[in-house]
């Protein structure tokens, strides 16, 4: 999805058109090591930080184009582990707490009749 290309402070990668989303999902799923260390959330906090990461002793950039999104569940679910605070500092964090049944009774009673038909749509929402 990127290509390899040279500039005046050495090799970059930029997406081949427009802008790329790297999406991760539940980065705090890997188990730290003995040092308490994620290796994803370490390589993730040298991108954010340095804007690229060393590769065989030579530093790749990443072109700006390309945004990292991540998702991951709250550390109190099981198997899930806690993230650095030097990693969230630098980091944007938006925390979507889980819909009320009304909210999602809502929801599922505006898309659920037109794909599913009316009658069955309304079975479904009577098992809430």
């Amino acid at each position: 999805m990127c290509l390899k290309s040279n500039n005046s402070f050495g090799r970059v990668f930029k997406p081949k058109s427009g802008r790329l989303v790297l999406y991760l999902k539940d980065i705090n799923l890997p188990k730290p090591d003995k040092y308490s260390t994620i290796q994803l959330i370490a390589f993730l906090q040298q991108l954010i930080t340095h804007k690229g990461f060393y590769s065989n002793l030579d530093f790749i950039q990443l072109d700006p184009k390309i945004q990292i999104i991540c998702t991951m569940n709250p550390p109190s679910t099981v198997g899930r582990h806690e993230l650095s605070p030097r990693f969230t500092a630098n980091c944007r964090v938006l925390f979507v707490a889980s819909p009320q049944m009304a909210t999602l009774q809502l929801i599922l009673g505006q898309v659920m009749p037109p794909s599913l038909g009316k009658h069955t749509a309304d079975f479904l929402l009577d098992l809430f």
